[in-house]
């Protein structure tokens, strides 16, 4: 099965895994194309690894090309002729997603591990998941956003944006007009909206980026600023960058720490090493597409971008209780 890497993946954590299959499937239905979600965890393939007896020095080095090496294996040869995307949209219509194979159009598939999130260590403080990096923080976002009850001065919001990871230059990123145009349409539930009342109003707005940040891993202490180490368990990260990399300046970062105060959730912080780069996050790329004050902030964890990632149970409740007090300004 021919496939494309999404963002920077660790393509080891990849190999000799149980994955399945996942995302959209658009049909026609009676001349109408319909969108629908599927998952399909009984449908395994796999990628699997160069036996050590044809690859000695796997444990010296370890390289892996996207185009030659990360190919799944979904099955053997069909000796009908079938091209591997007839195969797939029949697996999809046997699975009952589509009443005939001619009604499947379009897809947009992606694989996952079926391993299920677990809690783990000696007194089960870690949390081993895929995708923590991001979902960690939209889930501590929506908690909060469920948690801010009654009445307040200000319109409270949670937006989740799609393609971070590669560099949220699309329609639905944070790169897009996305954010812009929905706050124009809340403006106008209060009456005529303008240009010059979206620039008051964001002017007057805050945007706090929440994105995981790289915790200190015990075996790669050195890879870490010796004055920046910020350690699992030990609540969220400010992230600073003078490069811009992330959205905080001085005055954004005091009001997390103001915050936290509040809230009584211990903050740490984070600076890159001088000669490594820091990623990126949505932060700096909403701060200048709405001229809003912003700070980065996120939970440390290790194994980013890897198909089976490492937090803190304890770093989840601190994180919602600091966007919690945000939201209660």
């Amino acid at each position: 099965m021919a496939v494309e890497v999404y963002g920077g993946a660790l393509f080891s954590s990849c190999l000799d895994r149980d994955l399945s299959i996942a995302g959209r499937v658009v049909l026609s239905d009676d001349g109408a194309l319909t969108s629908h979600l599927v998952r399909l965890d009984d449908l395994l393939v796999r990628i699997p690894n160069l036996a050590i007896h044809l690859n000695r020095g796997v444990n010296d080095s370890f390289s892996l090309n996207a185009q030659q090496h990360l190919a799944p294996i979904c099955g053997l040869g069909d000796r009908n002729g079938f091209a591997l995307p007839e195969r797939l949209v029949r697996a999809l219509a046997q699975r009952g997603v589509a009443a005939s194979v001619d009604r499947v159009l379009g897809w947009d598939l992606s694989l996952f591990t079926v391993e299920p999130s677990r809690i783990g260590g000696l007194a089960d403080e870690l949390i081993f998941a895929p995708r923590l990096d991001n979902l960690s923080s939209c889930h501590a976002a929506l908690s909060a956003l469920f948690e801010s009850t009654g009445p307040r001065p200000h319109t409270r919001a949670v937006v989740l944006f799609d393609h971070e990871e590669v560099g949220s230059q699309s329609a639905r990123g944070a790169g897009s007009l996305l954010l812009r145009a929905l706050l124009f349409r809340a403006l106008e539930a209060f009456g005529p909206a303008s240009e010059t009342r979206l620039v008051r109003t964001v002017a007057r707005s805050f945007l706090i980026s929440g994105d995981m940040a790289h915790g200190v891993h015990p075996n790669y202490v050195d890879r870490h600023e010796p004055g920046h180490r910020p350690l699992l368990g030990q609540g969220p990260v400010i992230k600073l960058n003078s490069n811009q990399g992330y959205g905080t300046d001085g005055e954004t970062w005091a009001l997390v720490e103001q915050l936290s105060s509040e809230a009584q959730a211990k903050v740490q912080r984070f600076v890159v090493r001088s000669d490594l780069g820091c990623g990126s996050t949505i932060g700096p790329i909403s701060a200048a597409r709405l001229g809003m004050r912003c700070v980065d902030v996120g939970n440390p964890m290790l194994s980013m971008h890897s198909a089976r990632e490492m937090a803190a149970a304890a770093d989840v409740e601190p994180m919602g209780r600091v966007l919690s007090a945000f939201l209660a300004q």
